[in-house]
């Protein structure tokens, strides 16, 4: 009789510890937005979680790598979108210095200057054209291209303007090559692995976070049955322990 009386006594305070356990997971759950916020709350779910946010920061550092090669690629590009208008500037006045009627020697000493200028900023961009510490255009390792510097280009007779303008061609569509390959390389292989990358690196996020993450709405539910159960369970205890104390009172009397 003893025994079964303690027994019935314990009952709805162990449920009362159970029901706020659960109060208290449920509030952790709403405040941090996270379903599993220990190993505890869904063992297989933290472990298949984890390997995605592992993966996602994997994709993460991949889609960077791609968009730095790109961007040393721009700058590359850049570079040899200024030595082109350097050989265009000279290839249009050794055309000019190639006629021999119109054309004066003090027109083709200024034209010459116009050459050794250009000769001089191209020159340079291949020297200093660097994305970070790394060169791009001289041929050192990890350059994007290796062009030749030009050599000194005379137009001071006719003949010889002539002979600069095929040298100029030549070097134009070398050029014009490159920077070709350049944005094939950034359009077809960058663009694409990045286009890759992210369609993954989405649907990843996607599905770790319906392991994750709380359904709120769910789990506001079942804060809201927590509440209300833990409210009836302290009142029905409370009004037996009236009761009980009511009866220990007649039985004394």
């Amino acid at each position: 009789m003893i025994f079964n009386s303690l027994t019935n006594s314990l009952a709805p305070i162990t449920n009362l510890i159970k029901t706020k356990l659960e109060l208290g997971k449920s509030y952790e759950k709403l405040s941090s937005g996270m379903r599993i916020n220990r190993a505890s709350d869904d063992p297989a779910g933290l472990v298949i979680s984890e390997k995605m946010r592992s993966r996602i920061a994997e994709i993460s550092q991949l889609i960077r790598n791609i968009e730095y090669q790109n961007n040393k690629y721009n700058v590359a590009e850049g570079g040899l979108a200024t030595m082109q208008v350097n050989l265009q500037e000279i290839r249009d006045v050794a055309l000019a210095a190639s006629d021999e009627g119109a054309v004066t020697d003090d027109m083709r000493s200024a034209y010459q200057n116009i050459v050794n200028r250009n000769i001089e900023g191209f020159n340079n961009i291949i020297e200093n054209a660097g994305f970070g510490t790394q060169s791009l255009l001289n041929g050192a390792e990890g350059s994007v291209a290796d062009i030749d510097e030009l050599e000194n280009l005379d137009i001071t007779d006719p003949e010889q303007a002539r002979q600069v303008v095929d040298i100029i061609d030549n070097k134009i569509d070398e050029i014009l090559n490159l920077r070709g390959e350049i944005g094939a390389k950034q359009k077809y292989q960058f663009g694409s692995q990045k286009s890759n990358l992210q369609t993954e690196l989405i649907n990843l996020i996607g599905a770790e976070s319906s392991i994750r993450d709380t359904d709120m709405a769910r789990e506001y539910v079942n804060m809201v049955s927590y509440e209300i159960k833990l409210k009836a369970g302290m009142s029905l205890l409370a009004h037996r322990n009236l009761l009980s104390g009511f009866l220990v009172n007649i039985i004394a009397r």
